[in-house]
């Protein structure tokens, strides 16, 4: 392990890792290639700021504080894992990227995908298995120092969670390209914080550390093992709960607002004010 990073010179620690910057980089020429080919993208702004997020989790003194703490690993998860994939599925990428393919070869993938997005609620279901299967892989103590010492397998781990991620929103969000249909996407949303919760749950009661963290890192940190740990666990829980909890009510407000009125009597072209002696019908 490198030198131990103080707090008070982590800022100094500005990491260079020239795969995140490449793949960054691509993302962004790709992108802005893509915007030239049409009408600018109403959606430019959240790419941009996905990458942005994606960013300051992999080119900001977080990686490097990342390999000494658990807490700080699980931040640049989240980020990674969580909120990059929800800004990128907001920019709509498969509409805009989609430009660099001609024509003819977009038809015919759409015709050989469309049958399986159409099996929404498998798909979904599918889905959430995978990222929640993903997010307990990851943490497993021996898998978590596997990827602390190797970079190649650190490399695999940040790709799978964001690829998870972004299939998660991809079939919930409402700017995916999969949508879910009615309660079903706050179902998704749903299964996949039940799925996670108990991970962030035993990290945060453990009584023992179950990682390989160094204690002088922690402890230059002003924590001890169990500590950091269960902080990782914290921030799992509650951060990455809410993200998970507001993306939930989002689509559940959505769904309700977007729900045709049952009661015919009741349409957008007619309001009704009741009391207890008169009704009032207005067109």
């Amino acid at each position: 392990m490198p030198g131990l990073i103080e707090p008070s010179e982590a800022w100094r620690a500005w990491p260079f890792d020239p795969a995140s910057v490449l793949l960054l980089a691509f993302a962004a020429v790709a992108w802005e290639a893509a915007a030239r080919r049409g009408p600018r993208p109403a959606g430019s702004a959240w790419w941009w700021a996905g990458l942005a997020v994606l960013a300051v989790a992999l080119l900001t003194p977080l990686d490097e504080v990342a390999e000494e703490l658990l807490s700080a690993h699980m931040v640049q998860h989240l980020l990674i894992g969580l909120v990059a994939p929800l800004l990128i599925v907001r920019a709509h990428p498969g509409r805009v990227l989609g430009r660099h393919v001609h024509p003819a070869v977009r038809r015919d993938v759409g015709r050989r995908v469309h049958p399986i997005l159409r099996a929404a609620t498998p798909l979904g279901l599918a889905v959430v298995a995978a990222h929640v299967v993903v997010w307990w892989a990851w943490h497993l103590p021996a898998l978590y120092d596997l990827a602390v010492a190797d970079s190649r397998v650190h490399l695999l781990e940040h790709a799978s969670l964001f690829a998870s991620g972004f299939a998660l929103w991809a079939v919930a969000w409402p700017a995916g390209p999969v949508r879910q249909r009615g309660g079903a996407a706050v179902l998704v949303i749903f299964l996949a914080a039940l799925g996670t919760g108990p991970l962030a749950a035993i990290l945060t009661v453990a009584n023992q550390p179950h990682y390989a963290t160094d204690a002088a890192a922690t402890a230059a940190w002003g924590m001890t093992r169990l500590a950091d740990q269960q902080l990782a666990g914290a921030i799992m829980w509650v951060p990455g709960g809410f993200l998970y909890l507001a993306a939930g009510v989002a689509l559940f407000s959505s769904w309700l607002l977007g729900r045709a009125p049952r009661d015919p009597g009741l349409s957008t072209g007619r309001v009704v004010v009741a009391d207890d002696l008169t009704v009032i019908s207005k067109r």
